[in-house]
């Protein structure tokens, strides 16, 4: 291919150009064949390939995780496809960098460009550019689990994709499956089924209407995956006949050469399927093979429903385990979402880190230029080595004051954070927000007494039995009023107390007396989740203390 690039002019040579980068699209040096299409579009003045090959150089550098040339590149390609009024183009870049954003954790800044997204949609009068911005608020909504708001977006683009473009009916049905999952994540049921049948007649039209523009898509994948859907949506309401059918006809095209991806996804749907069934070794069987595709990091929810197995079959020591590391990954990805009004202070952090860094490498190139100049400065450079030293661990411990000082600023911006996301979100409750505020008092009441959450035993059923509630109810409210889980609340009461322990009585207990007192299982565990809240560890913490 190459000799005939070399051999050819023209558009012809731009085409051979593309042919070969498309070759080699999942090759490290993908971005040198983009850059030589883009040199040669623009040397030939052809704007319809150097907005295409700046789209791909985009592609790419996402694709290698080089964030800083993605975004560089990115900005280049959407003011050149805007200037040109390649708009399909455009909303497309506009789509990889809010995904992009996302998937980094910047959940506003994603939101702030959907709706810059929306505008430029709006002002150039480019409904299809409308339809990519609902799509993503619905992922960006899903993602944050506002699955309500999420369903709302993916009706929207639903209604307007039969409306204003029919055609491809790829299209409706990928987005037909989102709404099947987040119909049934949020328990209608009904509509879970409403949604099924839209989405297998308008695969059953792709089957009998099968053109070439769509032979390559494969619809077993989507049958075997509604299929599915239609079991879980019938064995939750006790259709059990009908569920039976469903699974085996989703058993049926899982025999298919279906893509790992829509596989994973199967055999989650499987899992949940028997659980529900009450076939928890079958349920199991499929957690298992969920676990071995590798492709995604594990969800929480099928962690959940692995633990919920475990426990079914006897095997409890397996379903604390599993609990326990879901819980784990549940602070983590909590530490993810940390507010916009503290992330200056990590920033801050961040810099001063870097500029350590920076002068740590300095000063190993000025250690190696003296040792050079060969033993009669040996003296002289021990002397400069134990001054930057000492100069550093006192650089260190000043941080760490500084750290200390910002323990309680940052418990309240958090705090307002929480507020801020109970606002700007609504939830769905079961019970009238009177009844809510009236438990939550009765809450707050309770835990005054701070021998009812430093209990290691402490559960979820045994404080709503204290309250006269049940659990559901009173992780509602906890969700309700402070944005967190039954753990995350509990363990908050645990740190605050042990940190008043530490602060108080620093030369009368250990820290592994503190971690019991405080509820804590074990010392790493309490040593974990402290420093996760304040940013030191409880023995840093009471050393400054102790100097202070």
């Amino acid at each position: 291919m190459k000799n005939v690039m070399a051999n050819t002019d023209g558009v012809e040579k731009l085409e051979t150009m593309k042919s070969l980068l498309l070759l080699k699209l999942a090759e490290a040096d993908a971005i040198d064949y983009a850059i030589m299409l883009e040199e040669e579009a623009r040397k030939q003045n052809n704007e319809e390939f150097t907005g295409y090959a700046l789209l791909l150089k985009t592609l790419i550098y996402g694709d290698d995780i080089n964030k800083e040339k993605f975004f560089s590149a990115t900005e280049e390609a959407m003011a050149y496809t805007l200037e040109k009024k390649q708009l399909n183009r455009y909303f497309l870049l506009y789509n990889s960098l809010i995904i992009t954003y996302r998937g980094e954790g910047y959940y506003e800044t994603a939101f702030l460009k959907i709706s810059l997204m929306l505008e430029d949609a709006k002002k150039l009068n480019y409904l299809l550019g409308e339809i990519h911005v609902y799509e993503n608020m619905g992922d960006a909504y899903f993602a944050e689990k506002h699955y309500q708001k999420a369903l709302e977006e993916y009706q929207k683009v639903f209604s307007l994709l039969s409306t204003h473009f029919p055609e491809p009916l790829a299209n409706r049905v990928e987005l037909g499956r989102k709404i099947v999952d987040i119909t049934y994540l949020i328990g209608d049921i009904p509509l879970t089924i409403l949604y099924c049948d839209s989405v297998m007649h308008l695969v059953e039209e792709i089957e009998r209407t099968r053109s070439k523009v769509m032979e390559n898509f494969s619809t077993s994948f989507i049958k075997n995956l509604l299929y599915a859907n239609y079991a879980l949506a019938y064995i939750s309401t006790g259709r059990e006949k009908e569920a039976t059918d469903a699974m085996n006809m989703a058993l049926k095209y899982a025999e298919d050469n279906i893509m790992d991806m829509h596989r994973r996804l199967f055999y989650s749907l499987c899992s949940e399927y028997y659980y529900k069934k009450g076939e928890y070794k079958t349920a199991l069987e499929y957690i298992e093979k969920y676990e071995e595709q590798h492709i995604y990091t594990f969800p929480e929810d099928v962690m959940l429903t692995k633990s919920k197995i475990q426990a079914a079959t006897g095997n409890f020591e397996g379903a604390y385990k599993t609990e326990q590391e879901y819980r784990e990954l549940a602070n983590s990805l909590n530490q993810q979402k940390l507010s916009q009004r503290i992330s200056e202070l990590r920033t801050i952090h961040q810099v001063e880190k870097i500029e350590f860094q920076a002068e740590q490498e300095r000063l190993k190139m000025v250690n190696m230029r003296l040792l050079v100049l060969g033993l009669t400065f040996i003296v002289l450079l021990l002397a400069c080595f134990i001054s930057i030293t000492i100069f550093n661990l006192n650089k260190i411990e000043q941080k760490n004051r500084v750290l200390y000082q910002r323990i309680k600023s940052q418990e309240t911006l958090e705090l307002e954070l929480r507020e801020m996301q109970h606002t700007n979100y609504s939830y769905d409750h079961k019970i009238s927000d009177n009844e809510h505020d009236r438990l939550y008092i009765s809450l707050k009441e309770l835990m005054k007494d701070e021998t009812n959450y430093t209990d290691s035993n402490l559960t979820r059923k045994s404080l709503a039995a204290k309250l006269g509630t049940n659990e559901k109810y009173l992780h509602e409210t906890i969700t309700k009023h402070l944005d967190l889980s039954f753990t995350e609340y509990i363990n908050l009461l645990r740190l605050d107390y042990a940190r008043e322990m530490i602060s108080r009585h620093f030369n009368e207990f250990t820290i592994e007396d503190v971690a019991i007192r405080s509820g804590f299982g074990t010392r790493q565990t309490f040593h974990r989740l402290f420093r996760d809240r304040y940013g030191l560890s409880p023995s840093e913490f009471s050393k400054l203390l102790k100097k202070s």
